[in-house]
């Protein structure tokens, strides 16, 4: 996808070609759900860097970008088109502050919850991805938002594995999104909508 010569943070890869252990580019779909009409389908993809990335990478991703015509994901073609006016689309869906948030794509935990302790658990996660310690945290059975599908219906990445389930977080102040917990978050796992714009439409 990228350009001979991209910064290294881009492709997710470090300087000699290996894994590479800093916070990366995260590609993350983005749902039709959380409204009345909301029935779980794929609207769009976004392209997440990481806070700290400097002007040259979010210049070489835009150069990547704009030579993109589609994306190949699990051996299905999805054509890359610039996005309309639908809600899941505009970056305040996901960006907008809030305190609660809910999972809509479920979160592969980094660590089990030990004696059910998922405040623990989410705690850890929350600060290995930057963002403060949730003062409430729950596994939810159902996904909160409407049109998510179960954890159940969702099949892992290749490598990714753990405790998997859809989830809900209290943070202590109002947080930024958007926000990506957990295992294979850099792969579209563990994506949270504030809870707080739960209006709207399609």
């Amino acid at each position: 996808m990228c350009a001979a010569g991209a910064p290294p943070r881009l492709p997710g890869h470090g300087e000699g070609g290996g894994p590479l252990r800093a916070p990366h580019l995260a590609l993350v779909p983005l749902p039709n759900v959380g409204h009345r009409y909301g029935d779980g389908r794929v609207l769009g993809l976004a392209f997440l860097l990481p806070r700290e990335a400097g002007g040259a990478v979010e210049l070489a991703l835009l150069e990547a970008l704009l030579r993109l015509e589609e994306v190949r994901l699990g051996g299905l073609a999805v054509r890359l088109l610039p996005p309309d006016g639908r809600w899941a689309l505009r970056e305040g869906r996901w960006r907008r502050p809030a305190r609660r948030f809910a999972s809509v794509t479920p979160v592969v935990f980094d660590r089990y919850p030990k004696r059910g302790d998922v405040l623990a658990a989410l705690r850890f996660s929350a600060r290995a991805a930057g963002f403060p310690e949730p003062e409430e945290a729950w596994v939810l059975p159902y996904p909160r938002p409407q049109g998510v599908p179960l954890s159940r219906d969702f099949r892992l990445p290749p490598g990714v594995e753990g405790y998997v389930a859809h989830a809900e977080v209290l943070f202590p102040e109002p947080v930024s999104g958007p926000v990506l917990l957990g295992r294979g978050r850099y792969l579209g796992l563990g994506l949270f909508v504030p809870l707080e714009v739960e209006d709207g439409g399609a």
